[in-house]
This record gives C-alpha cells, sequence and structure tokens, in this order.
C-alpha cells in the first residue's frame, strides 16, 4: 500500500543517508485508527524528539490529522454506547439530524451525510454531556509552523 498511500519512503534518503521517519505504519490494514489516536501518538512522539534535543518536523499525513494538531482540538477517546445506538437505529437519517442538532455545538457538520458517522456524532454529543469534567485542553507543545 506504499503507492497508494503516498508514504515515498525512499524520499527519505539524502545523500545516500537515512532521515528518521515517525507514525507512519503504526497501524494494520483494515484496523480502526482515528484522530483521537492520531493527537495521541503526535504527542508522545513530539515529546521523545524535542526531548533527545531534535526538532521535530510534521508534514503529511491528512489534512484533519494535522490540522487537529496545530489547531490543538481537544477530543477525548468516547467508548461505544450500545444502548444509546439501539435507541437511534430505528431512527430515520432526518430524524437523527434533528437530534444532533438539538446540542450546544456539533461534533462535525460533514456527520450528517453517513448514517454511522450520524449516529456516533451523537454518541459523542451525549458522552461530552454526561462527561463534561473529561474535556481537557489539547496540551502545549509548543509548536511552531509555516505557513507557505
Amino acid at each position: 500500500m506504499n503507492i497508494g498511500t503516498g508514504k515515498d519512503l525512499e524520499d527519505y534518503k539524502v545523500n545516500g543517508i537515512q532521515i528518521p521517519f515517525h507514525l507512519i505504519d503504526i497501524a494494520d490494514a483494515g484496523s480502526e485508527y482515528n484522530v483521537f489516536q492520531f493527537q495521541k501518538d503526535f504527542v508522545e512522539t513530539f515529546n521523545d524528539i524535542s526531548g533527545r534535543g531534535k526538532l521535530p518536523v510534521l508534514c503529511g499525513g491528512t489534512g484533519l490529522y494535522i490540522e487537529a494538531v496545530l489547531r490543538a482540538y481537544k477530543l477525548i477517546n468516547v467508548p461505544v454506547n450500545d444502548p444509546l445506538r439501539k435507541e437511534l437505529e430505528y431512527l430515520s437519517m432526518k430524524e437523527l439530524e434533528s437530534r444532533l442538532k438539538t446540542y450546544r455545538k456539533l461534533h462535525n457538520t460533514t456527520d450528517i451525510t453517513i448514517r454511522k458517522r450520524l449516529i456516533r456524532a451523537i454518541e459523542i454529543e451525549e458522552y461530552y454531556l454526561e462527561h463534561p469534567e473529561e474535556d481537557q485542553p489539547f496540551p502545549n507543545s509548543g509548536l511552531l509552523f509555516w505557513e507557505l
């Protein structure tokens, strides 16, 4: 899958010297990996690299994952809520969308196009309401970045 995912691992060699890279090939194809897990892995990797006196460089990957780091999205690990999913499974897309819109803030407005994502968005909002103490800020990692 190297070609399909654009890893271009040969590009990490400069003048025959291998440039270290991180957070590539950390999940098996088909396994679940999400932006919450990426943030966690990024912070651990960033702290490890900078703790060794090196300058980490964040590049590549999906826009959402990079944005989640640069904009310090506050995310928590929301477990599956089977009783809530059971309650929601018979609602229409329109009913699910209406329910999601009753929350103070939407998890992600693009969640209203796919049933599975819509139910997950409701599940996340319910969790935030029931566990406000877990809403923790993203750690300040002292990131510097340039826009071209």
